[in-house]
């Protein structure tokens, strides 16, 4: 670790916040770490640093995951979501766990690709599962809901 290299990075990024600057921190870890570190204390005043919506590892619940679940098990659904919601534990399972076990989970990596699969599948029921970040809906039941 190079202290002065750091000591004269702290400055210059203080000198060029001539006005109001807002910077999300969009993990929770990040802000954790922001504030183990201490960095709040050096920064200018000018520069305010927000808690953002977190990403899905931070801020699902394993009950959500159970729910998501459960539709696996008790309907004939595929589950569509970004690839960071597949590890995130429910209370027995996650949806990774499920997916190797023959359920059908799939990964998207736009919600363009859901209005593909959509078409595609017209006669399936797809559930798109969002959290965090990645999207601003909770949860959406992309066609024939239950």
């Amino acid at each position: 670790m190079n202290k002065e290299l750091i000591q004269q990075l702290i400055i210059e990024i203080n000198i060029m916040a001539n006005k109001e600057i807002k910077i999300m921190e969009v993990c929770g870890t990040h802000t954790q770490m922001i504030s183990k570190l201490g960095i709040r204390s050096v920064l200018s005043p000018k520069i305010k640093l927000l808690s953002g919506p977190g990403c899905p590892v931070c801020v699902t619940h394993e009950k959500y995951i159970d729910t998501a679940i459960e539709m696996l098990n008790k309907y004939d659904v595929t589950i569509a979501t970004f690839g960071d919601l597949l590890r995130v534990k429910g209370s027995k399972s996650c949806l990774i766990d499920e997916k190797s076990k023959g359920k059908n989970v799939k990964i998207i990596h736009s919600p363009l690709n859901l209005i593909e699969m959509a078409e595609n599948n017209k006669e399936r029921k797809i559930i798109f599962l969002g959290v965090g970040f990645e999207t601003t809906n909770h949860c959406l039941i992309y066609k024939n809901c239950f």
